[in-house]
């Protein structure tokens, strides 16, 4: 966590996870990490304090660390949820949208996807080699 509540989710050596760029979030999200870091359980009432997008990135967080079992977390729900998603945008894409806003956020998705196993690094990669022909 950065200054003012800014979410910034990087590997060893500093260096950014592809998929996650730096987003702001709530005071809600920050004290459920606070209380995660000092090893207290997160309930379903801290949970659902949070906005959506905010459980959807808690969700990743804790599948990633591999905290799934031991704090309550909706990751089944959020798997689907981005799934759904990515349906939408590449119906866009290939409605002849290319914004970059929508390349940018199925780029986050393919990624997302593969840190929680739903797809191999390589198909992710690959798909967005494809998609950037």
């Amino acid at each position: 966590m950065y200054h003012k509540n800014i979410l910034a989710v990087r590997q060893a050596g500093n260096q950014p996870i592809n998929g996650y760029t730096d987003v702001k979030v709530s005071d809600n999200f920050t004290n459920i990490i606070f209380k995660m870091l000092k090893g207290d359980q997160i309930s379903k009432h801290d949970f659902n304090l949070l906005s959506e997008k905010e459980q959807m990135i808690y969700d990743n967080l804790i599948y990633m660390s591999k905290l799934n079992k031991s704090h309550h977390n909706t990751v089944d729900k959020t798997v689907q949820k981005m799934k759904d998603r990515f349906s939408v945008l590449e119906g866009e894409i290939e409605a002849g949208n290319t914004n970059d806003m929508i390349l940018q956020e199925i780029y986050e998705l393919l990624f997302k996807m593969s840190k929680n196993n739903i797809i191999s690094h390589n198909e992710a990669r690959r798909y967005w080699k494809e998609l950037k022909k």
